[in-house]
């Protein structure tokens, strides 16, 4: 019988051991792999990838040992994290490096950072052409200093920066210097304000994807935007700071968008009503969108909201919807004692699971669009689910039951169902 044949790890080939390390923690690589064997500390001596993450819990010995142990030509991503002072550790690292020495550096992040700490290392930074990817947490306890903000701002003029992620705040973002000819291709903004994505957009000819995590734009104008951004193709949008005749004067103005996604958590009547007309918008405006996710929600829903939910729904049994695009949408109608809440998305396809996601106490009504055997087809689902301890405990008192007023919807045609539950309509089962 044979012997099995175990192939040493030095038989590698060299990107596939480098493949292999890109899997583990640089402690791991130096402190472990690296003191193996002779072949093992070369490997790891020519190793170009490492990725370096300081933080509070990194005591000074390790930092050493770092410094001793890796060529910095061969840290490929520094990561700072902290809400401290970092500026002993810092000095420990940066004191002896010159920026010919990050020369393969593509990574940077900086996550809550002391300002002066930040400054420091956006000093070591700014003439790094390797860069290719930033994010910047601010620390919002003290503003960026002139100072600090001029270097970030000589970062992002890099000639190879690619990626850019700024959670920072309104001043920080007003004060921000744009390059004439930025080169991202990649954009997320914690804040943003319609005169600052107008700069961005004008001075980012090859950005193609941008992420608005609060979008701020309640002086946006048609004049603010006269010009059609071509290049960008991907955008995602809290559009809670926004009205809708602003987001539809923004995505008229995006008519590459191949990917749009968008978010609203306090929607307005009108909101619904002209969002669910949206067909025509994406047909002139969006003709080559393919992919459209959206969230909206309304907290605070008036008895004409539950009376157009039948024709805020129809609108997306279209065609254009439902054949063309296959964009399937799901409406939730959740009422309880305090609160009546309608939220409206896009569903992942037309097998949507309507299974009830809804809490205790709770009456909820949910209907999706779908097609079947080529057909639009609505699912429909109602449920209530309800904490039996406490209808046992209501039943002596007359306490179980709903207002008959309080939940109305159109069922067929023009006729309406009024639900109006008490205890004796209940089937109970425990949970």
């Amino acid at each position: 019988m044979s012997a099995i044949q175990v192939e040493s790890p030095l038989t590698l080939p060299t990107e596939l051991l480098y493949l292999i390390l890109d899997q583990l923690d640089t402690n791991d690589i130096l402190f472990s792999f690296r003191n193996v064997c002779t072949q093992f500390r070369a490997i790891a001596d020519n190793y170009n990838r490492y990725k370096i993450n300081f933080n509070d819990a990194m005591p000074k010995t390790i930092i050493r040992r770092i410094r001793r142990s890796i060529r910095l030509e061969n840290i490929l991503s520094l990561n700072f994290s902290s809400n401290r002072s970092m500026s002993n550790k810092i000095k420990l690292f940066f004191p002896l490096v010159g920026t010919d020495q990050l020369m393969c550096l593509r990574s940077l992040n900086l996550c809550g950072l002391i300002e002066r700490d930040l400054n420091v290392i956006m000093h070591h930074i700014t003439t790094i052409p390797t860069l290719t990817s930033l994010s910047l947490t601010e620390n919002y306890r003290k503003p960026m200093s002139a100072d600090t903000i001029a270097a970030l701002s000589s970062i992002i003029a890099l000639q190879g920066l690619r990626s850019l992620v700024l959670h920072v705040d309104i001043s920080t973002m007003n004060a921000i210097v744009w390059p004439d000819q930025c080169t991202i291709r990649q954009l997320i903004m914690r804040v943003c304000t319609h005169k600052q994505l107008h700069q961005i957009l004008r001075h980012s000819p090859n950005l193609q994807t941008i992420v608005l995590n609060n979008c701020n734009m309640t002086e946006i104008s048609e004049v603010a935007f006269s010009d059609s951004y071509i290049e960008l193709n991907s955008l995602t949008l809290d559009s809670d700071g926004m009205s809708i005749d602003q987001i539809e004067s923004l995505l008229s103005l995006l008519p590459s968008l191949l990917y749009l996604k968008l978010t609203s958590y306090n929607a307005s009547l009108k909101y619904l009503r002209r969002f669910s007309q949206w067909e025509q918008l994406i047909r002139h405006k969006l003709p080559l969108l393919k992919e459209f996710k959206f969230y909206i929600h309304n907290e605070e829903c008036d008895q004409a909201i539950i009376e157009n939910i039948e024709s805020i729904i129809g609108a997306f049994r279209t065609p254009f919807w439902l054949e063309n695009k296959r964009w399937f949408v799901t409406l939730r109608y959740i009422y309880d004692d305090l609160h009546s809440n309608i939220i409206l998305y896009s569903s992942k396809d037309s097998c949507t699971n309507l299974s009830d996601h809804s809490c205790l106490d709770k009456i909820s009504y949910v209907i999706s669009t779908t097609i079947n055997h080529n057909a639009a087809q609505t699912n429909t689902l109602w449920s209530a689910r309800l904490n039996l301890a406490k209808m046992m405990t209501a039943v002596p008192f007359n306490e179980v039951g709903l207002n008959k007023s309080s939940i109305l919807f159109e069922k067929t045609n023009s006729s309406f169902v009024h639900l109006n539950i008490s205890f004796f309509d209940y089937q109970i089962f425990p949970l």
